[in-house]
């Protein structure tokens, strides 16, 4: 099936209209809304192998309030086409092509950067190449940011999870060819808790559908980055972040991935005066687990 037949079949998986911009490799699908508003805009970059539509529960309410949204689907994910370079500088390269189609790095109030899960890797590392001029701040969700230096810290990972077992030991998040069985149990990887027993867990079959469709090689290319050198230790990128920045870090206390107590020493480390952390009673899909209360805290976020 080729890029375009491929797009039609998603769109009509995950529902949404906008607009496409291209790069090298393909066309990227995003949809902005309240463009001409007063005030910041908000760029929702979604994570590995989980569309945009993830994040759409949460963008419906901060676009209803009048806010400027900007969502995207990165390469292989969602509306955007499949393509050959899934590494990270192609990824990155997707993320500047909207705020350079948008003009967001121009306009007066700034624009602020809400990422989940992978997609917070991806936008560190534009971060750390200056690619993101004109940022207000960077709000992470469920990102473990990486440390490479050998620094005593917990262990990221969260050990006592029904995803230790099956999705982290195979390494589903990383494995390009993965059957239905198996993109089942990485989609409960976002959605269950770390308590859940996975036969128990439910999935709602659009999100699965949005995991099925997802070009696997993207999964694939996160491993050639680091065979690549490419991935930089995430604590020295945030450490070392424009002073006008803000940092906003939310996590829940029961993400099948992560180590809460990681988290807490990390935003040690790398928080600044006006820095906020906030421990949701969710899994790793934060935002669609808890639409409301996550737009809530996402102005929370943003006030002095």
């Amino acid at each position: 099936m080729n890029n375009t037949a491929l797009a039609a079949v998603v769109a009509v998986s995950v529902g949404l209209t906008g607009c496409y911009v291209e790069i090298e490799g393909g066309k990227v699908w995003y949809e902005s809304h309240n463009i001409s508003s007063d005030g910041s805009c908000e760029i929702f970059v979604h994570g590995n192998s989980a569309p945009s539509n993830w994040m759409q529960k949460a963008i419906e309410i901060r676009k209803n309030k009048g806010i400027c949204t900007v969502v995207l689907d990165l390469p292989g994910h969602g509306k955007s086409d499949r393509f050959t370079d899934y590494t990270l500088p192609n990824m990155i390269s997707a993320i500047t092509a909207v705020i350079n189609k948008l003009e967001l790095e121009s306009r007066e109030s700034g624009y602020n950067v809400i990422s989940w899960s992978y997609g917070g890797d991806i936008v560190m590392h534009a971060m750390n190449n200056d690619m993101l001029t004109g940022m207000k701040s960077l709000t992470l969700i469920s990102t473990a940011p990486l440390n490479l230096t050998g620094r005593e810290l917990p262990n990221p990972s969260r050990l006592d999870s029904f995803v230790s077992d099956t999705v982290i030991k195979n390494a589903y998040h990383l494995n390009p060819e993965l059957n239905d069985s198996q993109l089942r149990e990485l989609t409960q990887s976002f959605v269950c808790h770390n308590d859940t027993i996975a036969s128990d867990c439910s999935i709602p079959e659009d999100l699965f559908e949005s995991v099925r469709l997802t070009d696997g090689a993207i999964r694939s290319g996160i491993v050639e980055s680091f065979g690549q050198e490419l991935v930089k230790d995430e604590i020295d990128i945030l450490k070392n972040r424009l002073e006008n920045v803000k940092l906003c870090m939310i996590y829940g206390q029961a993400d099948a991935y992560i180590n809460p107590d990681y988290m807490s020493a990390v935003f040690d480390l790398v928080s600044r005066q006006g820095d906020k952390i906030y421990r949701f009673e969710t899994g790793h899909a934060v935002m669609y687990e808890q639409p409301k209360k996550f737009s809530d805290t996402l102005d929370e976020c943003y006030s002095e």
